[in-house]
């Protein structure tokens, strides 16, 4: 397939956050947007033909960025130090304010081409009524395994609190690597892994749990799934880095993870501990902060963004 015709090289094969908001782009946004039409509109992580394509192309470019020029293996990371494509740009999208400073901070690219446009999500309907007597506190953690989950993973020896710990992602407790590493923690009965699930399945557990852990050691340019727990009102405990504080837009619990695994994951644990205390102390309230997380990052919001965009190019 030629991904090159495509507004933002939509592939309907593969679905994960990217595509997610290229599909509601061309759904919501591109029927009344006809200016795009003029650019080769390019996303990234995405299908990308020969860099040629795009240089030798009469079209400008517009670029759609979902990660950091330096996430990109070298395949792509490259393009961002390419002169010739560079100057084909007429403008890049970045989801995030974070997103912004490090595009330009990288590439050097002029600042009045960097366009912010945050994403969006499906507001996730909850009943803060689950945050009265709470006898078990669950607590959700569906973050790739590779962004954090080992120092969740340590954490938990220091945990003293009960509570039940669902994670959601590749770490799987029967295969032998993990029990090398983490053999202690396959025996302990407060966490339970559901590996990769569903969408609709995460959401409604999501809905029912009442904290949600995020120790990233990546820098997220938006991440759906904080801002997704946020909405379901869970209580959040994040590392501040990338765009986590600022998507999070003051609601949750941020700390400056120390670089030390071990240090770390006792800060961590110091951090659960407590807000499980809180939580079945009833002193938690979430109040408006699923509400304001969903009329920020509404669809409604997207649109529009994209829509005054479109009226300047």
């Amino acid at each position: 397939m030629n991904y090159k015709n495509l507004i933002f090289n939509y592939n309907k094969e593969v679905f994960g956050g990217t595509e997610c908001m290229a599909k509601n782009f061309h759904e919501k946004v591109l029927p009344y947007a006809k200016n795009f039409y003029k650019y080769n509109c390019l996303i990234l992580p995405g299908q990308i033909e020969d860099i040629n394509s795009y240089i030798f192309d009469e079209k400008e470019i517009i670029l759609w960025l979902h990660n950091t020029p330096d996430q990109f293996h070298p395949g792509i990371n490259f393009i961002f130090y390419n002169k010739e494509f560079l100057e084909k740009i007429k403008y890049v999208v970045v989801v995030s304010e974070f997103a912004k400073t490090n595009l330009l901070l990288t590439t050097g690219i002029d600042p009045s081409k960097v366009i912010v446009i945050y994403n969006a999500i499906d507001p996730v309907q909850n009943d803060i009524e689950r945050f009265k007597n709470v006898e078990m506190v669950e607590i959700v953690h569906s973050s790739a395994q590779e962004r954090g989950s080992f120092v969740l993973m340590l954490a938990l020896k220091y945990c003293k609190e009960d509570f039940k710990l669902s994670i959601y992602n590749q770490l799987n407790p029967d295969l032998q690597f993990f029990n090398n590493q983490f053999k202690d923690i396959a025996k302990d009965n407060r966490v339970y892994f559901y590996g990769r699930t569903s969408k609709k399945v995460l959401m409604k557990n999501l809905s029912q749990s009442h904290m949600y852990v995020y120790p990233s050691i990546f820098e997220e340019t938006f991440c759906l799934s904080q801002v997704e727990a946020l909405s379901a009102n869970c209580l959040t405990i994040y590392n501040d880095l990338g765009s986590l504080k600022e998507v999070s837009s003051g609601f949750g619990i941020s700390y400056n993870g120390t670089v030390n695994a071990e240090k770390h994951a006792e800060q961590l644990a110091k951090l659960i501990d407590d807000n499980v205390k809180k939580i079945k102390e009833n002193t938690f309230n979430p109040k408006n902060q699923g509400v304001s997380i969903n009329n920020k990052f509404s669809w409604n919001n997207f649109e529009n963004s994209w829509l005054k965009f479109n009226e300047t190019i």
